[in-house]
C-alpha cells in the first residue's frame, strides 16, 4: 500500500503546483506592465520635449492678473514660467534674446511664477534673463496648464495667442517677429 499512496501522493502535490505557478505568471506579468507603464509616463513627462499636455485654447478670454495696467502697452507678453520646470531652464537662451529684443519695444514682458517674486527673481538672475516686471500666480488662476507657456495680452488684457511648452525654433522665431514688428 505505500507504493500505492506514494504515487498519489506525487500526482496531488504536481497538481497543487499548478495553481501556483499560474498565479506566479499573472504576478510577473502584471509587474512587467506596471513597469512598462511606469516607464512610459517617465518618458512622456520627463524625457520628451514640448508639450506632454495640451493646452486649452484661451484666446480672447481675460487674463486673471491684478494689479497690471493692460493700457499701459499696446501688447504684454506673459512668460508663465516655474522654477521646477526643466524646459523653462533649458529655453532661458531664447528668454535672454527676447528681453534684448524687447528693449525699445512697445511690447512689455513680464515673468509670471508660481514661487513667491523673491525666489523668482533669483530664478530669472541665474537664468541671466533681464525681466523687470515678475509677479506671483499659480498655474490655475492663469489657466495655464503646463510651464513654459507664452501669453500674448492686448491692452485689455485678453489673449491675442498662447504658445504653451518648449518652443520649436519655428516658434521662437514667431514669437521674436511678433516683438521685432512692435519695436519703435
Amino acid at each position: 500500500m505505500h507504493t500505492a499512496n506514494l504515487p498519489l501522493s506525487l500526482d496531488t502535490g504536481a497538481a497543487m503546483q499548478k495553481p501556483y505557478k499560474r498565479i506566479n505568471l499573472a504576478l510577473n506579468l502584471a509587474i512587467v506592465l506596471v513597469v512598462i507603464l511606469i516607464g512610459v509616463v517617465f518618458a512622456k513627462n520627463y524625457l520628451l520635449p514640448g508639450r506632454s499636455t495640451p493646452q486649452r485654447n484661451f484666446r480672447g478670454t481675460k487674463v486673471n492678473l491684478t494689479g497690471i495696467d493692460w493700457a499701459h502697452n499696446e501688447e504684454t507678453l506673459l512668460l508663465v514660467l516655474d522654477e521646477k520646470c526643466r524646459f523653462c531652464t533649458e529655453s532661458a537662451p531664447f528668454y535672454q534674446r527676447l528681453t534684448q529684443m524687447a528693449t525699445n519695444s512697445r511690447v512689455r514682458l513680464v515673468a509670471v511664477l508660481p514661487q513667491e517674486v523673491a525666489a523668482s527673481r533669483q530664478y530669472l538672475h541665474n537664468l541671466k534673463v533681464s525681466i523687470e516686471e515678475v509677479r506671483q500666480s499659480s498655474l490655475d488662476a492663469m489657466r495655464v496648464e503646463g510651464t513654459p507657456t507664452l501669453i500674448l495680452v492686448d491692452e485689455k488684457g485678453e489673449v491675442m495667442e498662447a504658445w504653451p511648452g518648449k518652443l520649436s525654433t519655428e516658434e521662437e522665431n514667431e514669437v521674436l517677429k511678433r516683438i521685432e514688428a512692435k519695436r519703435s
